[in-house]
């Protein structure tokens, strides 16, 4: 699948790190399971609360992003692209490893 997409010139890009900010934890435990990324090069999926009127719950989401950023920060953490993120060698390497260990449905029979 991976050879596929990039056969039609696309990136595939997924995350590394999970918050599960979508169940609405609070904000302290979305820090804590971020905080667990601590290695080099983490991809957090986070979901932006842009619609809090509907769902306020999300605001925990909001809440919590800027404690990340300063947690980062102190680790001397930078927050860069996905572009400039894959124009690293080693992690690019290690990413696309990542991929190829995920397992993917074979394509249906006809």
């Amino acid at each position: 699948m991976i050879d596929d997409v990039e056969s039609m010139g696309y990136t595939l890009v997924n995350w590394t790190v999970d918050p599960q900010d979508w169940r609405h934890p609070r904000a302290r435990v979305i820090l804590k399971r971020v905080e667990h990324a601590n290695g080099k090069s983490a991809i957090v999926l986070l979901h932006d609360g842009l619609n809090r009127s509907a769902d306020p719950k999300q605001e925990n989401t909001v809440a919590a992003l800027e404690e990340i950023i300063s947690d980062f920060k102190l680790k001397n953490y930078s927050f860069v692209t996905i572009p400039q993120l894959l124009s690293d060698p080693d992690f690019a390497k290690d990413y696309r490893q990542l991929f190829r260990a995920v397992k993917v449905p074979a394509k249906p029979s006809r």
